[in-house]
């Protein structure tokens, strides 16, 4: 049985081998793998890629300059300038 078990075991030196080539194949994935983008860069304002998203609120102001007023007080009192298009 001694002789059975020594066939069935890797020797040290193939198993140094393995393990080199694992290590390198892993680097290799490693490199090859994109990263994700963890933060925003502060001098770039983040902009939303989709179109169709909304988030919707009621309000009990009848006048639209009103609400218009009141919502870019509170974009730049949180720091995001914004635009008004059209």
């Amino acid at each position: 049985t001694e002789g059975t078990t020594r066939q069935n075991e890797t020797p040290m030196s193939a198993r140094k081998v393995l393990g080199s080539i694992e290590r390198g194949l892993n680097k290799v994935r490693h490199v090859l793998t994109p990263r994700r983008r963890v933060a925003v860069t502060a001098d770039r304002p983040a902009v939303l890629g989709a179109k169709g998203l909304s988030n919707v609120s009621t309000t009990s102001s009848s006048n639209p300059e009103q609400v218009l007023i009141e919502l870019r007080r509170a974009l730049l009192s949180k720091g995001i300038s914004c635009k008004q298009k059209g």
